[in-house]
């Protein structure tokens, strides 16, 4: 599509050039790493009981100790950081008035949206895979079903590309990136509240 490209381009250096990204990302990575380590230490904690009480062997299970509290940490993680990228996508433009100067290329306003839309996901599934080094550093000293890790990534790609595709929204309706970043929060936490009642 022409334009995607250098749209898409764009918005790659412009996340890499900001220090936005890497403090989000920093955070991101910490409290996710955080989350691990407390999830090992407690299925090490239970290993250990488990060791000396034979009926609890079938307790112990990496899966569900370790890779599903990690998967459903990651989606909060998710929840509270995205906004803080994609409040920038419209509504900066919009502020600096490079919006209009955008528009009057010969470019389709769906590859405009489409190039920031794509870049940003790319950022975060960046980030996203630094967090599998936790789980090939675990995979040294345990075992467990990587189709299952396999499985809860591609369901954090899939919720990611949602949380991108709402803020993306937003963003375009507001000159202002903290009320974007506010207004997107908010979007999601509401859709994910509605998710969860709907799983009672």
């Amino acid at each position: 599509m022409k334009g995607f490209a250098a749209v898409f381009k764009k918005e790659i250096y412009t996340f890499f050039a900001s220090p936005i990204f890497y403090v989000v990302g920093t955070i991101f990575l910490i409290i996710a790493g955080y989350f691990f380590y407390t999830a090992v230490a407690y299925y090490s904690l239970i290993s250990f009981q488990a060791a000396q009480n034979a009926f609890m062997g079938g307790q112990v299970n990496l899966n569900e100790m370790v890779i599903k509290p990690l998967m459903d940490d990651i989606s909060v993680i998710l929840l509270l950081i995205v906004p803080l990228l994609t409040m920038r996508l419209i509504a900066e433009e919009k502020k600096n008035g490079t919006m209009e100067l955008l528009l009057t290329y010969p470019l389709r306003n769906l590859a405009i949206l489409l190039g920031k839309y794509a870049a940003t996901l790319l950022v975060l599934m960046i980030l996203l895979a630094v967090t599998l080094i936790y789980l090939f550093l675990l995979s040294w000293v345990g075992e467990f079903e990587w189709g299952v890790v396999w499985a809860g990534y591609g369901g954090l790609v899939l919720m990611t590309a949602g949380f991108v595709a709402l803020g993306l929204f937003v963003s375009a309706l507001t000159q202002n990136q903290i009320i974007a970043a506010v207004l997107g929060f908010g979007a999601l936490l509401m859709f994910w509240m509605i998710g969860w009642a709907g799983s009672l």
